[in-house]
């Protein structure tokens, strides 16, 4: 929410990043922790949104 300020997006972004990370689960490495890592992409998901919102 702190990124889009939109509720809709957010719950939207928040599906993105859970994908992402089922997918992506196998290439986890244990160089940090699981929060860490989700966090990361939750970031780089609304970072994405945002870039791609914009271009519209």
């Amino acid at each position: 929410m702190q990124y889009v300020q939109n509720l809709s997006d957010a719950e939207e972004i928040t599906q993105d990043v859970f994908l992402a990370a089922h997918k992506a689960l196998d290439k986890f490495r244990n160089e940090s922790n699981h929060g860490t890592w989700l966090y990361r992409i939750t970031i780089n998901k609304s970072l994405d949104f945002l870039k791609a919102k914009k271009m519209e």
